[in-house]
């Protein structure tokens, strides 16, 4: 996409934007999404590139969060649900049901206890479609059974696994297609009430160039960074103390075949997840632990390394060590703080900041959220901001599709088969990861193609010129580590070599 040319296309017809929202992780595009959708016009910058945040950085879970029942947030686990079955309808692409073994252990919890709170979580809300949590016992035999023979029984309940940066890419792109500005790379270096309108400054983090736009309201949806924009850009102060929260996992090769994941219960009273990632990997997280510093500069600590290992071998009978690990990733989190309690205990939930200035120029601070409650969060910003929405905004009649979930009757398998025998000369991994990634959106990339060699030349492990090409045109990447790392996560195949061909490979392309 041609910045420049959206900018002169926007503002040759409309100088003043209604809401202008900082912040392109997953709540600034959802907030950008139905803003949209209601006919408002929306622009949307961030410093990095979309989803290069914490949204990029989750355990890719769309799941209720059992574990909230602990801390009795039984709100927050309901909406979480009912925002799964919402996700499944709208991205079935991207959202999946995923079973998950959570084995005994005795001395944290007590099976009867772990038993009554799934039975909560399976009857909090409708789950179509999932099946209820069982109590199960584990095969004795080690080819079927990754878990040390010790642990003999457990549960088995069902979540939701997904691509976080892909949900961040088809909210943004739901935005765009209801004329929203977006402004990938562009730093936010001032706003300030002036003339009646917001008046927002944008420097490019790529040419240095500036430009000026003007808005009716703002939105804050910077994540860890909202405080430290609401301080050093607006000169305000949040009347919410916010404590930052490191959380990172690890990627090892394949530890167990199957698609299952496993929740451990870890000595500390926490839990950690074991997922299959990416088809061939496996990742393990999360941890949690104090940070402080800029959240772009966070990495795995050789603690939180051991930690994670730890908490795998305790379960696990096949072992890993640190020289194991294919990679990693951490994000920071803000969290509502309360400085009696632990930071296993804060709450996930978010809190919305309104603020205006002689009853208008509101500006709205979204603090903390989670992945999987996105839109209802996006709803609840728009809900604060409606006292000065113009007249023209509409409602949205239900839950919008993302573009690339419009499947016939919503049927994600029937489609994937069509295009298997629309294209059957694509290999199946390619076909499995064009439908899961892109899901309808593939069709325009594999237009008119009739062979392999129809998508150009192979930069290795599956990216070919006529991916990057598309992903260059409709979805704001600049390089290849935008495409490696955040629209296609192949990254974690490369080996250095590979990354150092694949840099060359891109270098020579013509797009």
């Amino acid at each position: 996409m041609n910045k420049t040319h959206c900018i002169r296309t926007y503002m040759s017809n409309e100088t003043v934007f209604d809401l202008f929202i900082i912040g392109g992780g997953i709540n600034g595009a959802a907030v950008a999404n139905q803003a949209s959708a209601m006919g408002l016009s929306v622009a949307l910058c961030d410093a990095l590139d979309f989803g290069q945040g914490t949204s990029g950085a989750s355990t890719k879970l769309i799941h209720g969060g059992i574990r909230y029942l602990e801390q009795l947030e039984f709100s927050l686990v309901r909406e979480s649900l009912r925002e799964q079955q919402s996700l499944r309808k709208r991205a079935a692409h991207l959202v999946q049901p995923l079973k998950i073994y959570m084995p005994d252990a005795h001395r944290l919890r007590k099976p009867w206890r772990v038993g009554l709170g799934l039975f909560l979580y399976d009857r909090l809300t409708s789950r179509q479609h999932i099946p209820r949590s069982k109590r199960i016992t584990f095969s004795s035999d080690s080819q079927e059974n990754p878990l040390n023979l010790s642990f003999k029984k457990g549960f088995s309940f069902y979540d939701c696994i997904t691509q976080d940066t892909r949900l961040v890419m088809e909210n943004l792109l739901a935005a765009h297609a209801n004329n929203a500005l977006m402004l990938p790379r562009n730093r936010c270096t001032m706003a300030q009430r002036e003339n009646n309108l917001w008046k927002i400054q944008c420097q490019s983090t790529t040419s240095g160039d500036t430009e000026t736009y003007h808005a009716k309201m703002l939105v804050n949806a910077t994540g860890p960074w909202a405080s430290s924009f609401l301080r050093d850009t607006l000169s305000m102060h949040s009347s919410y103390k916010i404590r930052l929260v490191k959380g990172s996992h690890l990627v090892f090769p394949k530890l167990y075949e199957g698609n299952e994941a496993y929740l451990l219960q870890n000595i500390d009273g926490r839990v950690i997840f074991v997922l299959p990632f990416m088809n061939h990997f496996t990742a393990v997280g999360t941890t949690e632990v104090p940070y402080e510093g800029d959240p772009v500069n966070s990495v795995i600590e050789p603690d939180e390394i051991y930690y994670l290992c730890d908490a795998v071998n305790r379960y696990f009978h096949h072992r890993v060590r640190p020289r194991d690990i294919i990679g990693s990733w951490s994000g920071v989190r803000p969290l509502i703080d309360n400085d009696k309690m632990a930071m296993t205990d804060l709450t996930r939930s978010a809190r919305l900041e309104l603020r205006v200035e002689n009853k208008q120029l509101p500006i709205v601070n979204v603090w903390g959220g989670k992945l999987t409650t996105h839109r209802a969060l996006a709803e609840k910003v728009l809900e604060c901001l409606d006292p000065y929405l113009p007249s023209t905004a509409h409602p949205v009649k239900g839950s919008v599709i993302l573009p690339g979930g419009t499947f016939p009757d919503g049927d994600f398998e029937q489609f994937r088969q069509e295009l298997q025998s629309s294209y059957p000369w694509l290999p199946e991994s390619l076909l499995n990861r064009y439908s899961a990634t892109y899901g309808q959106r593939c069709l325009p990339l594999l237009d008119g193609k009739t062979a392999l060699e129809d998508l150009g030349s192979h930069a290795g492990h599956g990216l070919y010129h006529e991916e990057a090409k598309f992903l260059l045109q409709n979805e704001w990447a600049r390089n290849i580590e935008d495409i490696l790392t955040r629209r296609t996560q192949l990254g974690y195949y490369f080996t250095k070599a590979e990354l150092e061909k694949a840099e060359q490979w891109w270098d020579e392309q013509i797009f």
